[in-house]
């Protein structure tokens, strides 16, 4: 059967990035070998701006050259509102999609998928930007921190929001219910997430914002509706994976900004293929869909931040994963697209879609072979028909694969549990403290004896008689020009000059002033 492939790629934000980190997002984009393309939305944030539109127009066309074999599917997310109304970003869109010959998703749409060979697949592909439910407990919250309030004009409200919500899923059943009805199935593609269960980093696990970030919808659809639904992509929470959620095939590839992108916290792959027709059956495609089926033999941490330090998956749990063959027709299929580079012979890996009908999967007799099929958290392995590995714990046990690096055991050693360590006594009480004496009361302070007076020491003078001293004397004038002047004056020295109640005595006269001598009433020197 020929393939139905899709690169994926949202987030990119490509008003943020600098010229050569966008020459590098074309690149990539134009390296991965795939029929078609979505971006699931958040290409730019203000579209309404010119330089924005012109950007946003200009990376479609380049996708559109590069896919010109398939289609470019364009989404709208959440920033491309932002700065503008509803209505007038949509209408901007359209036009730089209908320019550049891309397929604007809307609500009230589907389209025909066609193979990698150009013939028809059963496959239609609708989507939206799927706005998500703010319950009224979370309204507030999402008014004062959620940007999309504030930043789309036009009176964009949680009332509005909501109401987006309700359409855009009674769109989505109406397009179920045709699939159903012509035998076809269904690629949905929305900018939010369809759940917040692992779509968002770890960190975010409860935060009471998440409902900004993703819908239940994929809960809300009966068991018959997703069954129509041949995988769901999605963007907006700047966190990639690949996963199946009640039978339905969840992935996104989101770039993020640039330092989440450095930091690798969103996961991007740039070479993330979807091969729709393969999800429907459970085959792994590309990088990011094997390391799905590797943590999914992973042994559960009870502090998930503590998974850096396990070991790598051994040799042989990697051929396991990677290739295998059929083993009976009941819509089992296999890995058989990534290449096993391991000397080990390849063994089957069975990842069968009959175990989303809640009933176990029987491995048939076969001799030799190792086979095994997802429970729960981990694979049951068969070995030989002879040993079973049921839980996780033994599964690494066996395999000795994801031990911690503290812990120490020898090869083939089973790993044994340290009893617990037996409780503590409780402390003996302390005696009571003995009360304190009460202080001895402090003896009076001693006054020393003021010194004898001592009229030959300065110090000891009394502080009026020492200022009376400094004014005894007034200088007054200012510099002469003339020596005959101040020779003039000296030969007055010693007269006594009146003013009102002052009187004074000419001491000396010099280029620098007159000094004077304060007289008291008896005329003697003050």
């Amino acid at each position: 059967m020929s393939r139905t492939t899709f690169h994926v790629l949202s987030d990119l934000h490509l008003d943020t990035l600098s010229l050569t980190h966008r020459a590098s997002v074309v690149k990539d984009a134009c390296a991965v070998d795939a029929r078609n393309l979505i971006l699931a939305g958040d290409l730019v944030g203000d579209l309404i701006r010119p330089k924005n539109l012109s950007l946003y127009a200009d990376f479609l066309q380049r996708m559109v050259d590069r896919f010109e074999a398939g289609r470019v599917f364009v989404l709208l997310g959440n920033h491309e509102y932002f700065g503008g109304t509803y209505e007038d970003v949509t209408m901007a869109a359209q036009g730089a999609c209908d320019r550049a010959k891309a397929v604007l998703l809307k609500p009230s749409e589907s389209f025909k998928v066609l193979r990698d060979d150009g013939t028809p697949a059963p496959l239609r592909l609708t989507g939206s930007t799927f706005w998500t439910h703010i319950p009224p407990s979370a309204e507030k919250l999402a008014r004062s921190s959620i940007g999309d309030f504030a930043q789309i004009q036009g009176g964009w409200s949680v009332q509005r929001h909501n109401l987006q919500h309700q359409q855009d899923l009674a769109a989505l059943r109406s397009h179920i219910e045709r699939a159903n009805a012509c035998g076809e199935q269904l690629i949905v593609c929305t900018h939010h997430a369809p759940t917040s269960v692992n779509t968002s980093h770890p960190r975010f696990d409860r935060c009471p914002r998440n409902c900004a970030f993703a819908s239940d919808a994929l809960h809300q659809l009966s068991h018959e509706e997703r069954c129509a639904i041949a995988a769901w992509v999605h963007g907006h929470t700047h966190y990639s994976g690949s996963q199946v959620l009640d039978g339905v095939r969840v992935v996104s590839n989101q770039r993020g900004y640039a330092l989440e992108e450095r930091a690798q916290e969103t996961r991007f792959d740039p070479t993330f293929v979807l091969d729709v027709m393969s999800s429907c059956h459970g085959v792994p495609r590309g990088a990011q869909e094997v390391q799905q089926r590797e943590q999914a033999v992973q042994p559960e941490h009870e502090d998930r931040h503590h998974e850096k330090d396990a070991q790598q998956l051994s040799p042989q749990l990697r051929s396991v994963l990677r290739s295998g063959d059929p083993l009976d027709a009941d819509g089992v299929q296999y890995a058989r697209d990534v290449p096993d580079r391991d000397p080990i012979p390849p063994q089957a890996a069975v990842w069968s879609a009959e175990r989303q009908k809640g009933r176990q999967d029987v491995v048939p007799e076969d001799e030799g072979r190792h086979a095994g099929y997802q429970e729960d958290h981990g694979f049951c392995f068969f070995k030989n028909n002879a040993e079973c590995y049921r839980t996780p714990r033994q599964v690494a046990d066996a395999l000795r694969i994801y031990l911690p690096r503290s812990v120490k055991r020898q090869r083939n050693t089973p790993l044994m549990l340290m009893p617990p360590p037996a409780p503590m006594p409780p402390p003996a009480p302390m005696p009571p403290l003995a009360p304190m004496p009460p202080l001895a009361p402090m003896p009076p302070l001693m006054l020393m004896p003021p010194p004898a007076p001592n009229e030959h020491c300065r110090a000891m003078r009394p502080r009026g008689e020492q200022n009376a001293k400094k004014s005894a004397r007034i200088r007054i004038g200012s510099r002469f020009q003339s020596v005959q002047l101040v020779e003039e004056i000296r030969a007055h020295v010693g007269i006594t000059v009146e003013c009102g109640n002052l009187r004074a005595r000419l001491a000396s006269a010099t280029l620098g002033g007159l000094m004077f001598e304060l007289l008291d009433n008896d005329g003697k020197v003050q």
